[in-house]
C-alpha cells in the first residue's frame, strides 16, 4: 500500500506533483472553464415572459412618425413581427396591406407590428409617401445602416417576414408573399396570441 510513497525522492518530486500539478490545474481551467462560464453569463440578456432568457439581438431605430422603437421593449412580453420590403418590391405591396389588417385587428392583443425599409440612398424617398399614400399605422424605420438586416435577414430578402412569439423566440420566418397565405398568418398570429384558430 505504501510502496509508491517509500520509492519517491521528495526532493525531486514534490515540487512537480503540488507546485507544478496545482499551476497546471489553475491553468486549465482559467483557459476552458472560464471562458465558458462568461459565454453563459454574456447570453442571458433579455428576459422573456416564461422565466426563460432570450438570445435575439435587440436594436432600437427611429420610425417615421419620430419615436423609437426599441425591440427590447418588446421580447418576453408582446408577440412581435418584423416585415422587411422595399417601395420597388411588388410581392412587398402585396403583403403590407394584410400585415395592417392584423396590426388594426389584433394590437391591443399583443401584436407588435414593426415594418422595416430595405431601401437604400437612391429609393427612400420614396419610403414616406408610399406609407401616407395607403394610410399604413404601423411603426415604419428605414434601415440604412443595415443594423437590422444584419441582424434578422442577412440576405436582404424582401418580403421576409419574422413572427417572435411571447418567449422571445422566433416562431416563423415566412421568405416571399402571396395572397393566398393570408390565412396562415394570420392563424399563427392568433396561435401565439392565445387566440385560436380564426373563424
Amino acid at each position: 500500500m505504501h510502496s509508491v510513497a517509500r520509492h519517491r525522492s521528495p526532493a525531486v518530486e514534490k515540487p512537480f506533483t503540488e507546485e507544478c500539478l496545482m499551476k497546471r490545474v489553475a491553468a486549465l481551467f482559467l483557459f476552458f472553464a472560464l471562458p465558458l462560464w462568461i459565454g453563459a453569463c454574456a447570453s442571458t440578456g433579455g428576459a422573456t415572459g416564461d422565466g426563460g432568457a432570450s438570445t435575439l439581438p435587440t436594436f432600437t431605430a427611429s420610425t417615421l412618425e419620430g419615436t423609437t422603437f426599441d425591440l427590447g421593449d418588446h421580447l418576453g412580453k408582446d408577440v412581435v413581427m418584423i416585415s422587411f420590403w422595399a417601395t420597388y418590391c411588388e410581392p412587398c405591396k402585396v403583403e403590407m396591406p394584410i400585415v395592417e389588417q392584423l396590426h388594426q385587428k389584433y394590437a391591443k392583443d399583443g401584436l407588435q407590428v414593426l415594418s422595416v425599409s430595405l431601401d437604400g440612398a437612391d429609393t427612400n424617398s420614396g419610403v414616406r409617401p408610399h406609407i401616407k399614400k395607403n394610410g399604413f399605422t404601423f411603426d415604419v424605420v428605414i434601415d440604412e445602416d443595415g443594423t437590422i438586416a444584419q441582424a434578422y435577414n442577412p440576405a436582404s430578402v424582401a418580403p421576409f417576414t419574422i413572427i417572435i412569439g411571447r418567449n422571445g423566440k422566433i416562431a416563423k420566418q415566412i421568405e416571399g408573399f402571396q395572397s393566398s397565405q393570408a390565412g396562415m398568418l394570420e392563424n399563427e398570429v392568433r396561435a401565439l396570441l392565445g387566440l385560436g384558430i380564426a373563424p
